[in-house]
């Protein structure tokens, strides 16, 4: 896999797959079948071998595409959930790559944990700190990796009933987030809505830095409440306390320096305030 894998350029725009020869994809390929028959019915040292090659590759791929080892490690995670959740310290070593991998990399790589996130507490917990400590790092993929990893657990935890108004302006150590998440292995409705008012909180720290950063949360809240509707009016009060800031930097009578990117805030609030818009869950 690594010979026949995708191969990186001078040039080269992550997510463009080249156009490569037939064969040397048809080898990648088999490759990948191989591996992955091989770690459904092979015993645990050899999925634990096979799980070290992956986090191996992940870990160290910051300059070199891996889309053919995150779609064997997608398919691992569905094949054996189990083998993974046990095997959560190897995980939390890949956390720490996070920051240093292509954002696009970083979420894809989190999408593919996100159904061992919801049962791992540890997982989680450390997940957490990452992307808090991350927020402000100094390189921006870094920040870019925070602010799509709050926006993806947004998403995944779902909250079904109303927000409690009690909880609409408290804050909560991450201690106590994870008393609360982890208190009972089945859904727990003020678990999920403390975990998620936690991480508008979070996403409002984020919006104070470059338009960059804003961008990405402005139309990644358009999809959390697709999927998570019930935070309408903690996200809407979000981004109605954007408005009220400060837009232009400087101005001239030929141009203005605009702080925010204004379009895609516009939108966004169009959204949030025409319900006919917004794809509900069933």
């Amino acid at each position: 896999m690594d010979s026949f894998g995708p191969k990186s350029s001078f040039g080269r725009v992550e997510g463009i797959a080249l156009n490569q020869p037939a064969l040397h994809q048809k080898a990648c390929n088999l490759g990948l079948q191989i591996l992955l028959q091989t770690f459904k019915v092979q015993y645990n040292a050899v999925r634990e071998n096979i799980l070290d090659k992956i986090f191996t590759r992940i870990g160290s791929s910051e300059s070199k595409p891996i889309t053919h080892i995150l779609d064997l490690f997608s398919r691992v995670v569905k094949t054996s959930p189990q083998l993974l959740l046990n095997s959560d310290k190897k995980l939390t070593t890949i956390f720490d790559h996070l920051p240093t991998l292509p954002p696009k990399t970083a979420a894809s790589l989190l999408d593919i944990l996100q159904p061992i996130l919801k049962f791992s507490r540890t997982l989680r917990d450390t997940l957490m700190l990452l992307l808090r400590k991350s927020m402000f790092s100094r390189h921006l993929n870094a920040r870019k990796v925070s602010a799509r990893g709050f926006l993806m657990i947004l998403k995944q935890f779902r909250i079904v009933g109303s927000v409690p108004c009690s909880q609409m302006n408290q804050t909560f150590s991450l201690s106590q987030l994870s008393v609360d998440v982890h208190s009972q292995t089945k859904y727990n409705p003020v678990a999920n809505s403390t975990l998620c008012l936690e991480i508008v909180r979070n996403l409002r720290r984020c919006l104070s830095q470059q338009a960059e950063i804003r961008v990405i949360i402005y139309s990644g809240l358009c999809d959390c409440l697709s999927k998570n509707s019930k935070l309408q009016k903690p996200i809407l009060n979000l981004l109605l306390y954007q408005r009220k800031r400060p837009l232009v930097a400087s101005s001239s009578k030929r141009s203005l320096n605009f702080l925010h990117p204004i379009l895609i805030l516009v939108i966004t609030l169009s959204v949030y305030c025409s319900p006919q818009l917004i794809r509900l869950p069933k």
